[in-house]
């Protein structure tokens, strides 16, 4: 019985049928035009072969069609898809009368490597599936792009999840992206990204939303929190920085002087840009609040005359 990860990233596929397609023009270089429509078809191939198979999905392109795609959701190893996936090819392209291509997802890279091994069906014939690993998914780490494709923002976020550089930025794109989707939805494919995230990250999320929980009140962030609180990240994080404020006034570090600093003249700016009625997205604040005393100095200079908010960072 197919698991509720594999349910989950199928699901993927299912709410967003140009995903497939996409992925086949952007990772394989298929020449499939962009304005082609992919329609969900039955996926029971038990008519056509003397034994009962069901493929994960069937989607198929174009009115006649011109291309079935099959997409395959594969968690593990499993010899009999050698068996399998051949004749899912066979099946469909005799009832549909088209070529058909065989598009296995494998979020892990060593079952990615096994299903790419071609299956041998006699001289001189040979069977080779699509495989979909994660190093081949693009890592979106910008909002915008994510919020244009949420599905697979979702599956970039799995396919890098254990990337300490751009994991929490995949991550944190993709959740931001799921914020408007259904409720069901949203539940799932957070619950899905949040199981394959590695514990740092899911702590550098958890930064990451404290941080912006204040003034970002989305339902995504809201959860995030909520997990936090269950695990005891959030209590640890405000010690963390309360122990940290104490040490540095204790010691008197440089470091934290300068920290400190740069924490005021950031609120600073943010609180200019409020009362200006500048709209300050997401990624802005953050970095405004990752910048050296140096730029938040300039930027606060040039906020003074600015009459609009790209006018301070990009001032010619």
């Amino acid at each position: 019985m197919p698991s509720q990860r594999h349910e989950v990233l199928l699901e993927l596929f299912r709410a967003r049928t140009s995903l497939a397609p996409e992925l086949l023009r952007l990772v394989f270089q298929l020449p499939i035009p962009a304005e082609a429509k992919a329609e969900p078809t039955e996926g029971n191939l038990t008519q056509l072969v003397p034994t009962e198979l069901n493929a994960d999905l069937v989607l198929l392109l174009g009115r006649r069609p011109e291309l079935v795609v099959v997409v395959e959701v594969q968690l593990h190893r499993d010899p009999d898809k050698a068996f399998r996936w051949p004749l899912y090819s066979a099946a469909l392209r005799n009832r549909h009368r088209c070529p058909v291509v065989v598009l296995v997802v494998a979020p892990k890279a060593n079952v990615a490597r096994w299903a790419r091994r071609p299956v041998d069906l006699g001289p001189r014939h040979h069977f080779e599936p699509l495989v979909l690993g994660p190093e081949q998914v693009p890592p979106i780490e910008r909002e915008e792009e994510a919020a244009r494709s949420p599905e697979l923002a979702v599956l970039s976020a799995i396919a890098h999840a254990l990337d300490p550089e751009r994991g929490p930025k995949v991550a944190w794109a993709a959740l931001q992206a799921i914020d408007d989707l259904d409720d069901n939805h949203r539940t799932i494919y957070y619950d899905l990204i949040q199981s394959s995230l590695g514990g740092d990250i899911r702590k550098e999320l958890t930064r990451m939303a404290f941080g912006d929980n204040y003034q970002y009140q989305s339902k995504v962030v809201r959860q995030i929190i909520a997990d936090a609180k269950k695990q005891g990240l959030l209590e640890g994080l405000q010690e963390g920085r309360q122990a940290g404020r104490q040490e540095g006034r204790k010691e008197g570090r440089k470091e934290g002087r300068q920290e400190g600093r740069q924490e005021g003249l950031a609120e600073t700016l943010l609180r200019i840009f409020q009362r200006r009625g500048w709209a300050v997205s997401v990624e802005r604040e953050r970095q405004v609040r990752v910048a050296s005393e140096e730029e938040l100095g300039n930027w606060l200079d040039r906020a003074i005359d600015a009459s609009a908010l790209e006018q301070v960072f990009s001032p010619h």
